[in-house]
């Protein structure tokens, strides 16, 4: 018989025949299936509605995970309240967390996925903490110590350096230095020692053993920031003739520099009499940015923009008639924020929108009143806080704001 091409005839008992079985089989299966209990149908799950952010904050009940998509709020440390820093691993993943739980002090890492807590130091409080981590984010250096007070001058009371690593935790050696400052691209560390006021050495340390490979004489340097390649720092220097025998403390405002992280080719931006501040570094570390008192003008601020590499100065926004500070650039450097104040009681903070710019928070009576700038997400979503634990996300394509309820210091925001 040919399946494919044939054609079969049936006889009329065949038929008959035929059409009784078909009855008999339809008859079978019906019965089966009604014996069968039929299962209820179960709705899909609620469709995640909220808004596609999740955060780490502080809030009342300790150190907190939000996940506004799902509206879900899942406590890491319950009850932890934050005592700092607080060190971003290089890829985004991880956190490292100084935080109190009553009288206790707690170093740990903090999974920003998963929410995992890897407990790395604990001791008696008072304890500070400093941490910063390896360039390929496999290692975190850490440092802690009692701090202790001469005068108004904060000294380095018993403490160490350690370093984490997936294989545990362990003790670098350092005697002096308690506390670290980076972690250098020729995988070396830049530790501090300030353990009694006339003593603050920056130390250039081998990580395996804090063998010294450098000396720092940092007695008169303060506000040290670190380029995100690790190759440059600028300070503020202070000078002698600015020391209050009294206080222990030299002026608030000097001369600002930049020098490898050595310590060495040190070369002057701004001198004392434009009382520089707030530096930042530009994503490339081709730049840095920092605010100093306009020329002939005492109560005027202007941010000025130094590049490196061709050694020369140019300022945002020349004019005399508003004060301009605390510059942030966004990831890319494509786009920044500042503060601007109008007069003595109008604050603003502003954004560069296309090459223009635009007001994104509204006026405020004092600095106090004025959102923090938290950072940028991307180039096109900037962070600020306020002091009631509140974030605003501010879209630059869109010039539209999301509010959260984060908690409040906020150590980590990100997109779902």
């Amino acid at each position: 018989m040919d399946l494919l091409g044939s054609t079969t005839v049936f006889s009329a008992k065949q038929r008959s025949a035929v059409f009784v079985l078909s009855v008999l089989v339809v008859l079978m299966a019906t019965g089966c299936s009604s014996s069968a209990p039929v299962a209820p149908s179960t709705p899909p799950p609620a469709a995640s509605s909220g808004p596609a952010f999740s955060a780490l904050a502080f809030d009342a009940t300790g150190l907190t995970r939000h996940d506004f998509r799902r509206d879900e709020a899942r406590a890491l440390i319950p009850g932890g309240a934050y005592l700092g820093p607080a060190a971003l691993s290089p890829d985004g993943n991880s956190v490292a967390v100084g935080y109190t739980v009553g009288d206790s002090a707690h170093l740990a890492i903090v999974g920003m996925t998963d929410g995992s807590v890897r407990q790395l130091h604990s001791a008696r409080a008072p304890i500070t903490y400093t941490a910063t981590w390896s360039p390929d984010g496999q290692r975190l250096a850490f440092g802690f110590y009692q701090p202790r007070k001469s005068g108004r001058v904060v000294e380095m009371g018993p403490g160490g350096v350690g370093i984490a690593d997936a294989s545990g935790v362990r003790n670098t050696g350092c005697k002096a230095s308690r506390a670290v400052e980076a972690w250098l691209p020729d995988s070396t560390l830049l530790v501090r020692d300030q353990r009694n006021w006339q003593q603050r050495v920056l130390y250039v340390v081998s990580a395996e053993d804090c063998a010294t490979r450098a000396k720092i004489d940092a007695r008169r340097m303060y506000h040290i920031s670190f380029s995100p390649d690790g190759r440059w720092m600028a300070y503020i220097l202070r000078e002698l003739g600015d020391f209050n025998r009294r206080t222990r403390q030299y002026a608030q405002d000097s001369t600002l520099y930049v020098a490898d992280t050595n310590g060495k080719n040190a070369r002057k931006i701004a001198l004392a009499k434009y009382h520089p501040r707030h530096v930042v570094w530009a994503p490339d570390a081709s730049q840095i940015a920092y605010d100093r008192q306009a020329k002939d003008h005492p109560n005027v601020r202007q941010i000025f923009i130094y590049e490196l590499a061709g050694d020369k100065h140019s300022v945002l926004n020349n004019n005399t008639t508003t004060s301009e500070s605390h510059f942030r650039w966004s990831p890319t450097g494509a786009n920044f924020v500042y503060d601007r104040k109008l007069d003595a009681s109008t604050m603003q903070k502003v954004v560069r929108v296309f090459g223009g710019t635009q007001l994104i928070a509204a006026e405020a009576a004092s600095p106090g009143d004025l959102p923090a700038t938290w950072g940028w997400l991307d180039d096109n979503l900037l962070v600020l806080t306020k002091a009631d634990g509140t974030s605003h996300i501010f879209k630059v394509n869109t010039q539209k704001t999301q509010t959260l309820s984060t908690g409040v210091p906020l150590l980590d925001l990100r997109r779902q």
